[in-house]
């Protein structure tokens, strides 16, 4: 398996080659391209030219990532349910906490069946489109789109794979990028604007009199942070100290206060010491300046050979020549669907003509007799069956009350209801010693509107009634200084093995 890992860091695009065979994977080449017409340092080819000499001959996956800035993850608490259910549990409770439009975002959920938590990415359908612009501008149309978080996380973990715990700091040149790795897995990131560039921006306007723009980076890697005197670089001075605050205070907030290694990617030789300034760093993980360098892009392209990698194309944002690769994957499946069906539908046809001789001729004299006596023994059992489940289930309650008509309507008039808690619980059902104990499920659910008016427009959708709520039973209703409480019982279903 071949990916190519593509960061695009504006003024800088970083592309890196892995290779997999088996489970070992190797970085077999990197590439760093200015995209600034009037840079020095320019390449004598285009961008686009030497784009194409890197993947010439390649015929695997691209893989790309959004900046933290442009999207928002937050992780979900949920309960041990099957893989079916969870997908739409999460999307419940995002529709219901987003205040953008559902047409506006794109929220992908991550997680694993047995996790406790699960992922949210949440990125806006526009930059999501504003990236994938960007790149096909560079004529880069990638097969998967992740997030610089992720790619932070699989590529130290490829480095360090006995690593649990880790804060990785990754200078880019327009964010600085912090990630909190916890148990191996991804936990939380944030994004400190500004980047290098910022801090490079401030040295010139210090030494904007002896300095030209384009001598400004390689006079910032003469300056010894630990040694900066902020009389001489106010601007720098400023701006390094409230980066290295927010960094502390993001530390902190993720770690606790609990010591884990510190790991730093991307521009750390920008300045002499930069690293030292900002945070103390681990010693016992290095990394060289071109692993630092090309962190992200080598992580973008390690994500995609595991097993469960990040896809934020999807919907109208899913690749075309995948949707063309499936297209024939799908004509090949079909076409042997279709040899195999006519097969085993002939195979079938003559092994039905066999059995239909041999039951004809096997004791003709008793077959009327047999149908009968299996006729009344089916009649017989055809009884139902106390302990198969005939209260809805928990999720089945919770798709009705996300589609409820009078909800819907609300949260178009921008006053969505507001579920402090749900509990829902079997107060009967069959029981060895008790057969015919009936299912009896109630609901108990705490809420709260902006406009009161509308807490009593749902009681009285409740107490009206519908193929879910039992209204021959109590419907019980509290009212408190902050929220509505209420209890309800729900119609039995049709019997059924779920």
């Amino acid at each position: 398996m071949q990916v190519i890992g593509v960061h695009l860091d504006f003024p800088l695009l970083r592309l890196s080659f892995i290779s997999k065979r088996g489970k070992e994977s190797r970085l077999l080449g990197t590439l760093a391209i200015s995209l600034e017409t009037n840079d020095d340092r320019n390449q004598k080819t285009t961008p686009q030219e030497a784009i194409k000499n890197f993947f010439k001959g390649f015929s695997g996956k691209i893989a790309s990532g959004l900046l933290l800035k442009d999207f928002f993850l937050r992780s979900i608490p949920i309960s041990k349910l099957s893989s079916k259910h969870i997908e739409e549990t999460i999307r419940f409770q995002s529709e219901a906490t987003s205040h953008f439009k559902p047409e506006e975002i794109l929220s992908v959920p991550f997680f694993s069946v047995n996790a406790p938590q699960a992922l949210l990415y949440t990125v806006l359908r526009e930059r999501l489109k504003t990236h994938l612009l960007d790149l096909a501008s560079l004529q880069i149309d990638p097969d998967s789109l992740s997030t610089i978080s992720n790619a932070l996380v699989h590529f130290i973990l490829w480095k360090f794979p006995s690593l649990q715990e880790a804060f990785i700091i990754d200078l880019g040149s327009n964010e600085i990028s912090c990630v909190f790795l916890e148990k191996g897995k991804l936990k939380k990131s944030h994004a400190v604007s500004g980047g290098v560039l910022s801090l490079l921006q401030a040295l010139l306007e210090d030494r904007k009199k002896i300095l030209l723009k384009k001598e400004i980076e390689s006079a910032a890697k003469q300056v010894d942070l630990l040694l900066l005197k902020p009389i001489l670089t106010p601007n720098l001075a400023s701006l390094l100290k409230a980066t290295r605050l927010t960094i502390e205070q993001l530390f902190y907030s993720c770690t606790r206060g609990v010591p884990v290694p510190v790991i730093f990617t991307g521009f750390s030789d920008t300045f002499l010491h930069l690293r030292e300034y900002l945070m103390d760093f681990s010693l016992e993980h290095p990394l060289s300046i071109e692993e630092q360098h090309f962190a992200v892009a080598t992580g973008l392209a390690i994500e995609q050979t595991s097993k469960e990698p990040l896809q934020l194309r999807k919907e109208e944002f899913f690749p075309k020549k995948n949707w063309v690769r499936m297209g024939i994957y799908s004509l090949i499946l079909c076409s042997l669907s279709l040899f195999l069906s006519t097969g085993l539908m002939i195979w079938g046809q003559k092994k039905k003509k066999l059995l239909t001789q041999e039951i004809y001729y096997a004791r003709p004299e008793t077959r009327d007799k047999q149908i009968d006596t299996w006729i009344a023994a089916i009649e017989e059992n055809s009884k139902e069956f106390p302990y198969i489940l005939q209260a809805p289930r928990a999720t089945v309650f919770l798709d009705w009350l996300s589609k409820h008509p009078l909800l819907q309507e609300l949260k178009a008039e921008q006053d969505p209801i507001d579920i402090r808690s749900i509990r829902y619980l079997l107060e009967s059902y069959p029981k060895t010693n008790a057969p015919k104990e009936p299912f009896l499920a109630k609901v108990e659910l705490e809420f709260n509107f902006q406009n009161a008016l509308n807490a009593r427009r749902f009681h009285d959708a409740l107490q009206a009634g519908d193929k879910k709520i039992d209204t021959s039973r109590e419907i019980s209703w509290e009212v408190d200084h902050d929220c509505y409480r209420t209890s309800f019982y729900l119609n039995n279903e049709r019997p059924h093995v779920p």
